[in-house]
């Protein structure tokens, strides 16, 4: 792409727009090319088809979509709406792509974070703590990935191991992030900040807690499951707004 688009004779210069997004462990920076000057003014119903097409073009968005996806399989599975080996091996295939969609991050934090080491001074902060949990999770998520793919044979204890230290670093990378968030809470904060905090608070029971409990069951962490997966793609979709 140059950068430059021609409509109807007139030379258009196109202007950037960054998107930070980050859940699950995976964090993307992506570009919406936005025109600086238009011969039109985009519609309401041009700038919703705008932002549905770059979600589904993005990284990111695909992760959220798929989520969603999947959590409303299992809640129709568990609520015996639908049934029978089809829709597990549906809903197998859907958490295998959100891994794949995450997979080989690893090899990028771990330079970012050596490189980060050269200079002391940033080794002192939360931006590298979280940069250390991003790749603990990275290296856990993927090793969990490549033995599902049977690419490595793990046995039943090591995949275990696996298991748990994927769940932890996701753990300690959603108290980090809901801390940040409500030290920056007020009565005036914005409608991302407060989906933001509502997802993580969802993740966090989801993950923390058993749901073999009378109060707390599998039932319950789907529902909580779904409210995440509407409150991040709901985010993304209103900061893709705001910014086109």
């Amino acid at each position: 792409m140059s950068g430059i688009e021609v409509i109807e004779s007139k030379v258009v210069p196109k202007l950037p727009i960054v998107l930070e997004s980050k859940e699950n462990g995976t964090e993307e920076t992506v570009v919406i090319v936005e025109e600086a000057s238009s011969p039109k003014t985009l519609t309401n119903y041009q700038k919703h088809f705008k932002i549905i097409k770059f979600i589904l073009n993005s990284v990111s968005g695909k992760d959220k979509i798929v989520k969603l996806l999947k959590c409303i399989l299992e809640i129709l599975r568990s609520f015996k709406l639908i049934n029978g080996p089809f829709f597990q091996a549906v809903a197998f295939q859907l958490n295998l792509f959100r891994y794949l969609l995450r997979f080989g991050y690893t090899p990028i934090r771990l330079v970012e974070l050596f490189q980060n080491l050269k200079d002391k001074q940033l080794i002192y902060n939360e931006n590298f703590l979280q940069k250390v949990i991003d790749l603990y999770y990275g290296i856990f998520d993927e090793l969990d990935l490549l033995n599902k793919l049977k690419i490595i044979r793990c046995s039943p204890r090591l995949a275990h191991w696996i298991d748990k230290h994927e769940t932890i670093s996701w753990e300690m990378d959603i108290l980090l992030n809901l801390k940040q968030d409500l030290q920056r809470y007020d009565n005036h904060s914005n409608i991302l900040l407060k989906l933001d905090i509502l997802r993580l608070v969802c993740e966090l029971v989801t993950n923390t807690f058993p749901t073999n409990g009378t109060f707390y069951t599998k039932k319950s962490g789907l529902i909580l499951s779904l409210i995440s997966s509407i409150s991040g793609l709901s985010k993304f979709y209103i900061q893709t707004y705001k910014d086109i």
